[in-house]
């Protein structure tokens, strides 16, 4: 199960962002921080302005949840 964390914290972060602006660009780093994964993505809007955001990820009984979202 280890190697499926990768993979479902990124299709979280991805059905998130398609929701708010459109399929992320890159999935950058994904590393541990206090407990948590964090995931940073590099997205662009409409404009094809680039925003760089950090999505912090927690486990639950349902799966993978967004704990936080931070825009770098």
């Amino acid at each position: 199960q280890l190697l499926k964390v990768p993979k479902l914290i990124r299709e979280t972060v991805a059905e998130s962002l398609t929701e708010l602006l459109g399929d992320p660009d890159s999935f950058l780093e994904l590393r541990e921080e206090n407990g948590q994964q964090v995931q940073r993505v590099l997205v662009r809007d409409a404009a094809g302005a680039a925003h760089l955001l950090e999505y912090a990820m927690i486990e639950t009984p349902d799966g993978w949840r967004i704990n936080g979202v931070l825009l770098l």
